[in-house]
């Protein structure tokens, strides 16, 4: 689990912006991402958790954005 304390520090780390495009996010907001994944093996440690905007957070689990037009 990720505690409050490391959400609050990987926040901070950022600045409260996407580490990949430096936004403040987008209608998804900002999420905290496992560089290496739970299921292999990755830890709640600060050096294994990334932010990221829901752009840059969907393609991490490919997922392709649906724009409505």
């Amino acid at each position: 689990m990720i505690t409050k304390k490391l959400r609050q520090r990987v926040i901070d780390r950022a600045g409260g912006l996407c580490e990949v495009c430096r936004s403040r996010g987008d209608f998804r907001g900002l999420a905290i991402h496992h560089k290496i994944k739970r299921s292999q093996g990755g830890k709640h440690e600060l050096n294994n958790l990334v932010l990221l905007c829901g752009r840059h957070h969907a393609k991490e689990h490919g997922i392709k954005e649906v724009i409505d037009a």
